[in-house]
């Protein structure tokens, strides 16, 4: 049986197609997304400004998410947010049925936000297997431009006798801190 191949004008024709159609829906794609982006980068502004105006000069820099795990709550409560309770709002995973809805509170906006799509993912009990932002901080120095540590892995490494990884997230959030001290 002998083997098809195509054509130089075969091949000229597909790339042809492939360009016309390219043409065709490109604005069409820019349409949909531009705004969408433009949307989420001007939301992105106006809660940071809320940060900077209401957060920074109560000097709170984190926003910490945690949960009532019997594992880890005391590791948390006692090993980290003891040390940065002064400057940490604090969310309960545990307790979000109680909070996840109340838009009015920044901590609430600020996790929707850089967290998005796991509200959604809770409320219509999608199990993706996912739990990487609980544990989690998010670090507003410089405010402008905010950090994301998950202690999320650390935790379940922590759990088997790996203490290093935790350790390693737990002084990166230090750190960060003292940066601004």
């Amino acid at each position: 049986m002998p083997k098809r191949t195509k054509t130089p004008e075969a091949k000229l024709h597909i790339k042809f197609i492939f360009i016309l159609a390219l043409i065709i829906l490109l604005p069409i794609i820019l349409a949909v997304i531009v705004p969408f982006i433009i949307v989420y980068y001007i939301r992105r502004l106006w809660l940071l400004l809320q940060v900077r105006l209401y957060w920074i000069p109560k000097q709170k820099y984190v926003l910490f998410v945690y949960s009532d795990n019997p594992t880890w709550k005391k590791y948390a409560e006692t090993k980290i947010l003891s040390r940065i309770k002064p400057n940490t709002t604090a969310l309960n995973w545990s307790e979000k049925q109680q909070w996840i809805e109340n838009t009015k509170l920044l901590e609430v906006r600020l996790f929707r936000h850089f967290m998005w799509g796991v509200e959604w993912v809770w409320k219509n009990r999608i199990r993706t297997g996912g739990q990487d932002f609980n544990h989690l901080a998010i670090v507003f120095i410089p405010w402008y431009k905010p950090k994301k540590i998950k202690f999320w892995k650390a935790w379940k490494d922590y759990e088997f006798g790996k203490k290093e990884g935790l350790e390693k997230m737990r002084q990166k959030l230090f750190d960060l801190l003292q940066e601004e001290k």
